[in-house]
């Protein structure tokens, strides 16, 4: 088999090379157009995968916003945090409402060493409801870290099983623990289950003097664009700016398709993880999938 010069090979084993696929909808990846004003026409955009120039075989197309949608939202509940954690909720509950889908599951997590889960329902306004009353746990103002891993990697195990779209979005100011074989660990989860996961900053203050964002982003922005989400910044001295961020961030939630394929034996791929190249409708365009992970 040649290289694969065409795609990102972000990982790779030792295991002997895949040589048939026992269930062709285990191989699952999220295509995101370009956001279009014309929803209709950017959702009804046929696609095709290549891997290595070779067009895949489509078993399956689920396209937003008529296919169930999960988003786990991860508050940072580390000390430095406590103070945003009013915000952050105000956030979370115009972000599900800004979502457009039939089937939406809104679920709220406290990222702590024992995560816990704030609010669970696909109704804006009862997720607003149920995060005014919910109890957060309180780190002790000595622990400012909160512990992100966790909070991901639960909000992961929530995703894992559900039907349709899954998403995560991280509201916090700080990387937290998320960095070496934790952050492989969370990529490789993230990757498994075909979760997009999208980081929004919060900030207190202006770290350079200009916007404000975290000089801790760096770990946050690599997980969420190896998922094929995105990182964006807030903008503490005009709250007002952050409407923008919540928009686009509910547009990209809003917006996909859920591509099932299956990889011909005769390629003999072996087992790693992978991004495929998308065609889109037009012919021309050409995006990058989400990554998908191809066991032995």
């Amino acid at each position: 088999m040649k290289s694969l010069k065409t795609i990102a090979f972000l990982a790779i084993t030792t295991w002997p090379p895949l040589l048939a696929q026992s269930d062709a909808g285990k191989l699952v990846v999220n295509v995101n157009p370009p956001i279009s004003r014309n929803e209709s026409a950017q959702n009804s955009t046929p696609v095709k995968l290549f891997l290595d120039a070779h067009e895949l075989p489509i078993t399956r197309v689920e396209r937003l916003p008529n296919t169930p949608l999960h988003v786990v939202f991860v508050l940072d509940n580390g000390g430095h945090q406590q103070g945003l954690m009013s915000l952050a909720r105000d956030y979370v509950v115009k972000l599900a409402t800004a979502v457009h889908n039939s089937q939406p599951t809104f679920t709220v997590v406290s990222a702590a060493k024992d995560p816990e889960i704030l609010a669970q329902t696909g109704d804006p306004s009862a997720l607003q409801s149920e995060l005014a009353h919910a109890d957060t746990p309180l780190n002790s103002p000595q622990e400012e870290s909160a512990d992100l891993n966790a909070g991901i990697a639960l909000a992961a195990n929530l995703l894992s099983d559900a039907p349709g779209v899954r998403d995560i979005v991280i509201l916090s100011d700080d990387d937290d623990d998320i960095n070496g074989k934790g952050m492989q660990s969370v990529k490789t989860q993230l990757a498994t289950a075909h979760i997009r996961c999208f980081s929004i900053l919060l900030a207190q203050h202006d770290f350079f003097g200009t916007k404000a964002r975290t000089a801790w982003g760096v770990r946050l922005n690599s997980l969420a664009n190896f998922s094929g989400g995105a990182q964006y910044n807030t903008y503490w001295q005009s709250r007002q700016s952050d409407e923008v961020v919540l928009r686009t961030v509910a547009a990209r939630v809003s917006s996909g398709n859920l591509v099932s394929f299956s990889i011909p034996a005769n390629l003999n791929v072996r087992p790693g993880v992978y991004y495929l190249k998308v065609q889109l409708g037009d012919g021309k365009s050409m995006i990058r999938s989400s990554p998908f992970v191809l066991l032995r």
